[in-house]
């Protein structure tokens, strides 16, 4: 079950209700600022290495946008906390919706990559990270994640080399 944040326990989800009917004046409707305060708690409980925590809150965060596409970044962040619980196919699943709601942004790319990664489909992760440098020249995260699956690679074709060389 999620976890609702403490401001809305108290009202029963009428935020949430409410949220999804109403806009305020300078246009930042209600619905950001709800999901914008659950995603914070999310980004907290990620950098404190507590990944279902991040999970439950970005996923809460998530469905507060019921009635259209929830931000890019929310299931960006998503993604991460699933890598760190190393649930890689849930991390794909989102870096691929990310994907297709940003196609211009790198951190997509960089989440499928290290979905990929975390599956061994180095080739494949490979190819997403070098698409999020495209975006992102100077992401040195994203280098130094390209350059781990390029080990990984070489290591895999130095094995296969050497097995075929001691079969024959």
């Amino acid at each position: 079950p999620l976890k609702r944040p403490a401001e809305s326990v108290a009202d029963g989800g009428e935020q949430r209700k409410k949220a999804n009917t109403s806009s305020t004046a300078n246009g930042t409707d209600d619905v950001e600022k709800i999901a914008r305060g659950i995603q914070e708690q999310g980004n907290l409980a990620y950098k404190q290495h507590r990944y279902q925590d991040a999970v439950d809150f970005f996923s809460q965060a998530i469905a507060v946008y019921a009635e259209r596409p929830a931000p890019a970044a929310l299931l960006s962040n998503r993604s991460a906390a699933y890598v760190g619980l190393k649930e890689h196919a849930k991390a794909l699943e989102d870096a691929e919706r990310c994907i297709q709601l940003k196609p211009e942004w790198g951190k997509g790319y960089s989440r499928r990559g290290n979905a990929l990664h975390g599956m061994d489909r180095f080739v494949e992760a490979k190819e997403a990270y070098e698409k999020a440098l495209q975006f992102d020249v100077n992401n040195q995260v994203v280098k130094l994640s390209l350059q781990s699956c390029l080990t990984q690679i070489e290591k895999a074709a130095t094995a296969k080399a050497t097995s075929q060389f001691g079969a024959g």
